[in-house]
C-alpha cells in the first residue's frame, strides 16, 4: 500500500471503530466497504431522519434555507443493527485533480490511472492513464502487488476481464447524477498557471 495522492488503497483505506452500547452488538466485525460520505445519512437516521437523502433530492427546508442536493452516502443503520443488508458495494477513487483513478466494488478493484512514483515524488509526478485497466482481487491481494509479483498476472487479468464489466454500470449511474446535480466546485490544482493567474489578479487590484 503506497502513499496519499495515488490510486492505491494505502491512500484511501483505513480501519474504523464504532461503539454504540445497546444499538450495535459488541464484537461485530464488518469487512464491507464504507466511506465518510456514509456518516451523514447514518447519523441522521440515528437522530430520527432515516429519509434525509430522499428529502434532499426533492428539496429539504431547514430553517429559512432550502437545500436540494445529491448525497452520495448510504444509511448504514439497518445493517449495523443487523436489520438489513450492507448498502454500499462501490467506492470511487478520485484524485485531487478530479480524475476518476479507480473503482472498487465488493472484492474487486479496477485501476484507470496509476501513480508510479513513490514517497514525496507522488506530489510532483502525474498519474499515468492506462490503456487497459488493471484489476485486483483485494481479498486475495490486499496490497495490490499481483501485477509485479505474480508470474501469471497478465493471463489472470484477461481471464477475469468479466469483473471489469460491472464498472460500466457503477460509473454510468454515478455520472448520471451529475445531470441534475453537477459538481459545484472545480477540482484544485497546483499548476503554475493558477499561481500566475492569482499573482496577476493581485497586481491588478
Amino acid at each position: 500500500m503506497l502513499h496519499k495522492n495515488s490510486n492505491w488503497e494505502g491512500g484511501y483505506r483505513v480501519p474504523a471503530l464504532v461503539r454504540w452500547p445497546g444499538a450495535i452488538k459488541p464484537g461485530t466485525q464488518i469487512n464491507d466497504i464504507t466511506s465518510l460520505e456514509d456518516l451523514m445519512p447514518t447519523l441522521m437516521a440515528a437522530a430520527g431522519e432515516p429519509d434525509i437523502k430522499a428529502k434532499l433530492l426533492a428539496g429539504h427546508t431547514v430553517g429559512d434555507q432550502t437545500h436540494k442536493v445529491h448525497v452520495d452516502g448510504y444509511n448504514l443503520m439497518p445493517a449495523l443493527q443487523e436489520k438489513g443488508e450492507w448498502p454500499r458495494h462501490e467506492f470511487f477513487h478520485w484524485s485531487d485533480s478530479g480524475s476518476l483513478v479507480g473503482l472498487r466494488y465488493d472484492r474487486w478493484k479496477i485501476v484507470f490511472q496509476e501513480q508510479r512514483a513513490h514517497g514525496f515524488d507522488v506530489w510532483q509526478e502525474p498519474m499515468v492513464t492506462l490503456r487497459m485497466p488493471k484489476l485486483f482481487d483485494l481479498r486475495a491481494d490486499p496490497f495490490e502487488r499481483a501485477d509485479h509479483e505474480s508470474i501469471g498476472y497478465s493471463k489472470w487479468r484477461v481471464e477475469h476481464a468479466y469483473a471489469i464489466l460491472p464498472a460500466v454500470g457503477y460509473v454510468s449511474q454515478h455520472l448520471g447524477t451529475h445531470a441534475d446535480f453537477p459538481p459545484r466546485q472545480k477540482a484544485g490544482t497546483f499548476g503554475l498557471d493558477q499561481v500566475l493567474q492569482k499573482l496577476q489578479e493581485g497586481g491588478e487590484k
